[in-house]
Formats: structure tokens, C-alpha cells, sequence
């Protein structure tokens, strides 16, 4: 029969400053539910980047980490 099941990943991270490049240190924290429903599909919501809208990985660059949200479906056969 079918296994239904659920996980919840939580991921808390520290990245501390950069003298060099004037990077500040940051927490940032990232989730994933991962919900089996059938033995063949699973469904999977994930965050990235939640705790802030944004934030830079190196100043000047014009390159920042926006929050994002994905919703995926994967069916098996």
C-alpha cells in the first residue's frame, strides 16, 4: 500500500563578515516540506533566504540573494 509521509528540513546559517570586500555578517535560515502523497508523488514547498527581503553576498557586484519560494511536484513511475 501506499506510505504516506512528511518531512520538515530547517536550515539555520551564520556567515560572518568580510573585512576585505566590507561584507557584513548575516543569519539566514531556509525551510523545505516535503509531503509523499502516493507511492509514485511527492509534493515539496522550499524557502531560501527568508529571515531578509535581500542581502548581498559581495557590495559593488549589483549581485543580491533575494527571498524565493518554490513549489515543485515529482511523480515517479
Amino acid at each position: 500500500g501506499c506510505q504516506r509521509s512528511a518531512r520538515w528540513d530547517l536550515v539555520l546559517r551564520y556567515v560572518d563578515s568580510i573585512a576585505i570586500d566590507d561584507v557584513p555578517a548575516y543569519v539566514e535560515a531556509d525551510t523545505r516540506l516535503i509531503w509523499r502523497v502516493s507511492d509514485g508523488f511527492s509534493l515539496e514547498l522550499s524557502g531560501r533566504n527568508l529571515l531578509d527581503r535581500a542581502h548581498s553576498e559581495r557590495p559593488g557586484s549589483g549581485l543580491e540573494l533575494d527571498r524565493s519560494a518554490l513549489l515543485r511536484g515529482t511523480w515517479r513511475w
